[in-house]
């Protein structure tokens, strides 16, 4: 069960706030939706609609959830 600062949390985060994508290369990038909670990599604030290269180890921030991204299998 989630405790009340992840419920409070996920409460900033809208149903299409970010998406992870793959390019043709297998290269891995956060693009913020143009969230009004807005999206950070590694405490920078991603512009909308812009592709920022998403490194393994990565914390990502969507309004106040707070999330480290980690390859599979590395």
């Amino acid at each position: 069960a989630l405790g009340k600062d992840s419920k409070d949390a996920m409460n900033t985060v809208s149903r299409q706030h970010a998406k992870i994508m793959r390019d043709a290369n297998g290269n891995l990038y956060l693009i913020d939706l143009n969230s009004s909670n807005k999206s950070y990599l590694n405490n920078s604030q991603i512009p909308a609609f812009e592709r920022v290269s998403l490194p393994d180890n990565s914390r990502i921030r969507l309004g106040k959830l707070e999330l480290k991204f980690k390859k599979f299998g590395s």
